[in-house]
């Protein structure tokens, strides 16, 4: 049983907290699920679906939104890149380029930050 179909199966049990809130293991699985399929939407608008192992660079805070991140990754049998947020953009663009990302998701609060990395990066998309 793969580890996304299994988180589902602990139904109402708590998953995850921070500081703002708590997700039960199935509001994980629903979230990143719902994740995925947004980023599904984004890979088409940008005529880039189907793609095989999609590699996805993503930033986001320090909270639930990372494991849905990574979880949405996997949802897509994708190749997850997290970047911390204290990257420079140097150090961000280097990843981008050296591990070949095929989408850039990135929270409100970096969206700028990873623009001017994604300048760089012809044709892929950011969510």
């Amino acid at each position: 049983m793969s580890l996304l179909k299994k988180l589902s199966s602990f139904g109402g049990r708590e998953a995850i907290y921070d500081t703002k809130r708590s997700l039960s293991y199935a509001q994980l699985y629903r979230a990143s699920w719902a994740l995925a399929s947004q980023m599904t939407v984004k890979f088409r608008q940008a005529k880039k679906w189907p793609v095989e192992k999609p590699r996805i660079l993503y930033m986001t805070n320090r909270d639930i939104l990372h494991p849905m991140a990574q979880f949405a990754t996997w949802h897509l049998d994708g190749i997850a890149v997290p970047i911390s947020s204290s990257s420079t953009t140097d150090e961000i663009e280097f990843f981008a380029k050296n591990t070949k990302v095929d989408m850039i998701v990135a929270h409100k609060d970096f969206k700028k930050k990873l623009e001017v990395v994604k300048s760089g990066l012809e044709g892929v998309p950011i969510y």
